[in-house]
């Protein structure tokens, strides 16, 4: 117990004794964007802020424009290939299983099931660059922002 209130006594000392260090680097209104050994770069908060925002927005329109649109489409085509092999699944099921229907519909439900893991799973990973070219951007905005 005595070891954990030391420790905690050290950082909120450290804390105290190196934020006003830190701040020192720029004015109140600024806001600190980088800083390495020999420099600080600050920037006037509400600009930063916005275009923050304003980079955060553009994410969005592109990960809800092409990306989810991708997706979707991809999805959709697949669940009517899925939606298809089911109902085939139930009809044969309904025709060659007599009184063990039950047991064959469960076995029509994993079936399906396991198409629409597959389908998640394929389409993801046709989608994954749009994202991650989404991701860049949004990178590439922000480090804008920063105007190194």
């Amino acid at each position: 117990m005595r070891r954990i209130v030391i420790g905690f006594s050290m950082a909120a000392g450290i804390t105290l004794v190196s934020g006003p260090a830190a701040a020192a680097g720029c004015d109140a209104d600024e806001i600190e964007v980088y800083r390495d050994k020999t420099k600080i770069v600050c920037r006037d908060r509400k600009e930063y802020s916005a275009c923050i925002k304003q980079a955060g927005e553009q994410m969005s329109k592109d990960v809800h424009g092409s990306c989810a649109r991708d997706y979707k489409d991809c999805f959709s085509q697949k669940n009517v290939d899925i939606s298809v092999n089911a109902a085939g699944c139930l009809i044969l099921a309904r025709a060659g299983c007599g009184a063990g229907l039950v047991a064959c519909a469960a076995g029509c439900n994993v079936i399906f099931t396991a198409q629409e893991w597959i389908a998640y799973h394929a389409c993801s990973a046709d989608i994954t660059p749009c994202y991650e070219q989404a991701l860049a951007r949004d990178k590439e905005r922000k480090e804008r922002c920063k105007g190194l």
